[in-house]
């Protein structure tokens, strides 16, 4: 090979290791947020007489504070972007987006919700505390504001 494109390759693998470097870098940093977030979470206020407190999601599953709360199992409308005030008290309140990916709905496709989660009850099957009552509040685009009840599981089950 000539000088030039010799050159030429060495800065195109200089390059190259450069960008997968960049790009490993922040899976370590994320490791390392989620790590600091977990720790963050872990010392919130959480849990109730030391155990966790959970909300049953649409699959059963428990959730300490979920930041999504899905209401189909497809492609329906869902909560996203829930911050919590109280989380493990008798009673929280949690403020996010509704948001409708419906394509025959009207918009607007987002707005403003507030989810109230009450009733914590002991789980005796996993040893933890639930919530077993929630409301959803969500402002329309008239102003009007409409409340539903969130169905979720229970211990793991139906209701």
């Amino acid at each position: 090979m000539t000088p030039r494109p010799l050159r030429a390759l060495v800065v195109l693998a200089a390059s190259a290791a450069l960008l997968l470097g960049a790009l490993a870098a922040p899976s370590t940093a994320s490791t390392a947020s989620t790590a600091s977030a977990s720790s963050t979470t872990a010392d919130a206020p959480v849990q109730y007489q030391g155990k966790d407190v959970v909300y049953f999601d649409l699959f059963y599953q428990p959730e300490v504070a979920p930041k999504r709360i899905f209401f189909t199992a497809n492609s329906g409308p869902y909560l996203r972007g829930m911050s919590w005030n109280r989380w493990g008290q008798k009673k929280t309140v949690g403020r996010g987006y509704y948001v409708s990916k419906c394509a025959s709905c009207a918009p607007p496709k987002r707005s403003k919700a507030v989810v109230r989660f009450s009733k914590r009850t002991y789980c005796k099957k996993q040893d933890l505390y639930y919530y077993k009552r929630a409301t959803m509040t969500r402002k329309k685009l008239e102003g009007k504001s409409r409340t539903v009840k969130i169905s979720g599981g229970t211990c793991g089950s139906r209701d």
